[in-house]
């Protein structure tokens, strides 16, 4: 899992990810990323999981629409546990028991 979004983390990633494996890629950076010339990647055949983000300028605009459509947003989480039980929460969702859920604070 690479969280800082630096393009030496993430090629670095690329080298230590193993066959079959998962690069999760959650940190952002604004500068485009190209691979490295000469990175084993193809040929690995492993998953990379990246996030999205958006400008910090439409973050209140985006807690507002929560705040506003919250009920309607509701219906797409599936579960709902604090840190206690997130190995076996985890677990679940790996099976595809949960699709969306969502972890509170304890």
């Amino acid at each position: 899992m690479e969280c800082s979004g630096a393009h030496a983390a993430r090629n670095l990633g690329i080298e230590l990810v193993l066959p079959r494996g998962a690069l999760v890629l959650v940190g952002e950076n604004a500068a485009p990323w190209t691979i490295e010339e000469g990175k084993v990647f193809r040929r690995k055949d492993f998953y990379m999981i990246r996030t999205f983000y958006f400008p910090v300028s439409d973050f209140e605009p985006n807690v507002e629409l929560l705040r506003k459509y919250k009920d309607e947003y509701r219906v797409l989480v599936d579960g709902e546990f604090c840190l206690s039980t997130l190995p076996e929460n985890f677990a679940r969702f790996a099976k595809g028991e949960l699709i969306k859920p969502v972890l509170a604070l304890d």
